[in-house]
């Protein structure tokens, strides 16, 4: 059970509409770039998601003020996305360290982000 206090509290966020999916909630990409956005860019330039679990448990809509809490564990962060004492998402992300990867060395896997690409059916002449 996640319970990240205010001594967790990175940032709040009020959402905006670019934040927003066609229901006028908040569009799930947007609450995981939040969570992203609790480390500087430095941190993301040696560590990498490697797996990642959010449960959305309350909804946010345009013009609402959020509280953005995030506990680094080592390889892991622990995340609460809040709107006064109501739980909207908690979620876990595992880390791997950019150098812990070597996927040029592991034939047949892809690199994060990419697909394998598909052999085309050669067309009869």
């Amino acid at each position: 059970k996640l319970k990240l206090g205010p001594e967790h509290q990175l940032y709040t966020h009020t959402v905006r509409t670019m934040d927003t999916d066609m229901n006028q909630h908040m569009n799930n990409t947007s609450y995981f770039r939040l969570i992203l956005d609790t480390r500087p860019s430095s941190f993301w330039d040696t560590w990498k998601v490697q797996e990642f679990d959010i449960h959305h448990v309350n909804e946010s809509v345009e013009g609402e003020e959020i509280q953005i809490c995030c506990q680094e564990e080592p390889g892991a962060l622990s995340a609460q996305i809040k709107r006064g004492e109501t739980t909207l998402i908690k979620a876990f992300l595992l880390l791997t360290q950019e150098n812990q990867h070597d996927f040029f060395q592991q034939p047949g896997k892809a690199l994060p982000g990419y697909f394998p690409q598909k052999k085309r059916k050669e067309k009869p002449d």
